[in-house]
């Protein structure tokens, strides 16, 4: 379970880090905060520090985390990250009970599934 989470976020930070620096070009943001509200709650609840550390779902981000997603529940319908193809087929999904998907939104609980 630990290689599991620690994969994923690995891929997440992977992610954030080429979302901060896409093209060649630094995106440099100074401390933001959206709403302080509790997570996964209102609209567009996204946060930056001095450091450059970026959370959604939450206003508040971790020192030791580069890239945070809080899901809003722990319900397995419900998904924490998503990444789909333009057709909308799944490229990789963790669902907010921790099951990570490849090429599949179906994954078990708390696993990783690739299909």
């Amino acid at each position: 379970m630990n290689n599991l989470r620690n994969t994923s976020v690995l891929i997440l930070i992977a992610f954030a880090l080429l979302s901060v620096y896409f093209g060649g070009y630094a995106l440099y943001v100074s401390a933001f905060s959206g709403p302080a509200q509790g997570p996964g709650s209102g609209g567009g609840v996204i946060a930056s520090d001095v450091s450059n550390n970026i959370a959604i779902g939450t206003s508040t981000t971790q020192s030791n985390v580069k890239f945070l997603i809080v899901a809003s529940s722990t319900n397995s319908s419900e998904f924490s990250f998503k990444v789909l193809q333009p057709n909308g087929n799944p490229i990789f999904v963790e669902r907010n009970d921790g099951g990570v998907g490849i090429a599949t939104s179906t994954p078990n609980s708390g696993t990783l599934t690739v299909q």
